[in-house]
């Protein structure tokens, strides 16, 4: 039997950690840092004014950037773009390397996360399943937040039975922050660039990007017994991810005998979230059987509890 955990950006928030996705990065001193420095950039420029929006994707912005753009593009502007491209995956990494750094001392450890955590690292050593996965969709390697939660200095006792492993298991989809090229391994980009010029903003052409890891999380989705999202939002640059795992729904019989999970903050996020499955299903008995089968966990404290 097997049991899986998927991580977002929410269980790093839960956990009490700063959260380190695009939104708070184009909001800092790095994309502050980079903006002026590559402000003659027409890819810095457009993504200047995309960040004003709302609803506002980097992957969207690069692939609308690279549409956009038109046949007379001199060799002047192409290299200000790659190398704009390239300083913003290195002001990210930072970003997010600083972003763990302002969190020693902050762990939750009463929190939702932390002690699913907790359950799926001490479930491993019972062997009542036979595989253990653990992916992630966050930056941030699992290793410091244990080194954070086991130091020496950490601001509360820390007995031996709640200790995580030195060494966490766990697949990177999008890449981690221990990387040291052109941004390290982060994998910022698009799947296929629209003109050949803007190749190198494809995520194949990160020494990180392994494309069958969506392989294996789609095969451990569908295999598992015991399946668990955290604070994964379910947006359409992932989508992709999940989808098979959804669709499989459409056989009633596929969550018989399986503990499915999805944590989210409240009631307004999980009903945003489940419109996204919705909307990716496109298929409303399919959708059913998915709020049928999913316990759907809210993350957010109570004023009682």
């Amino acid at each position: 039997m097997e049991r899986v955990l998927v991580i977002g950006n929410g269980f790093n928030i839960d956990l009490g950690l700063n959260s380190v996705g695009y939104e708070q990065f184009f909001s800092s001193k790095e994309w502050e840092g980079v903006r002026s420095h590559y402000a003659k950039s027409g890819l810095i420029r457009f993504i200047s004014e995309r960040v004003k929006k709302k609803a506002f994707s980097i992957e969207n912005s690069l692939n609308d950037y690279a549409s956009s753009c038109p046949c007379i593009y001199s060799l002047l502007f192409g290299k200000r773009d790659k190398d704009a491209y390239y300083a913003i995956e290195c002001a990210f990494q930072k970003y997010v390397a600083n972003g763990v750094n302002c969190a020693k001392g902050k762990i939750h450890m009463d929190s939702k996360a932390f002690n699913v955590w907790l359950d799926f690292e001490r479930e491993k050593s019972k062997g009542d399943f036979d595989v253990f996965n653990l992916y992630s969709f966050n930056y941030v390697l699992l290793d410091q937040i244990a080194d954070i939660i086991n130091g020496d200095n950490a601001p509360w006792e820390s007995p031996r039975n709640l200790i995580f492993p030195n060494a966490v298991i766990c697949d990177y989809i999008h890449g981690r922050t221990d990387g040291n090229r052109n941004g390290g391994s982060i994998i910022l980009g698009i799947a296929k660039a629209p003109k050949k010029r803007f190749k190198y903003m494809e995520k194949s052409k990160n020494q990180a990007f392994m494309p069958q890891k969506q392989g294996y999380l789609e095969k451990s989705l569908k295999n598992a017994k015991y399946v668990e999202l955290f604070g994964v939002g379910l947006w359409p640059e992932d989508m992709p991810y999940f989808l098979d795992f959804f669709q499989s729904f459409k056989d009633e019989s596929f969550s018989m005998g399986k503990t499915i999970k999805i944590y989210d903050y409240n009631d307004k996020s999980i009903s945003e979230l489940k419109g996204r499955i919705k909307d990716a299903v496109n298929n409303s008995d399919i959708f059913l059987s998915i709020e049928r089968s999913i316990q759907f966990i809210k993350t957010k404290k109570e004023e009682n509890e």
